[in-house]
């Protein structure tokens, strides 16, 4: 369920980059408050913070307690235990380049990561 919710954050930031028409801040805030709100209320995650990087600038945004025992709010510095998510989050980052043909899976790996080896083999061997 937590890694759910925070592919769904993630995508959330992977998306602004999508955005046709330039947005204000409040306009982000808003957005990113109508995609988090109801995440959080639905999953019951009592604390979660989102960084946007949008046009360039990065937004930051925290929601509820990140120690509710203690009463301690989520904060830009509070740090969250991602367990492995992070590979998640780089398949669909992965994806998105394909999709926009930004990489090809038929291409080696050294195209795109030259310090490797000659015979790392295709990104495809990588993918799986």
């Amino acid at each position: 369920m937590m890694k759910k919710s925070l592919c769904c954050a993630l995508l959330l930031t992977a998306s602004f980059s999508t955005f046709a028409a330039a947005k204000t801040e409040q306009q982000i805030a808003d957005i990113v408050n109508r995609t988090i709100t109801p995440l959080m209320q639905e999953q019951a995650i009592p604390g979660m913070a989102v960084a946007v990087i949008y046009q360039g600038k990065p937004y930051y945004f925290t929601w509820g307690k990140a120690d509710i025992a203690n009463n301690h709010p989520v904060t830009q510095q509070t740090l969250f235990e991602l367990g492995s998510v992070s590979k998640t989050f780089n398949g669909v980052l992965g994806g998105d380049a394909i999709a926009r043909g930004e990489i090809k899976l038929s291409d080696p790996v050294t195209k795109y990561w030259p310090e490797l080896t000659a015979n790392s083999g295709r990104v495809s061997a990588c993918c799986t």
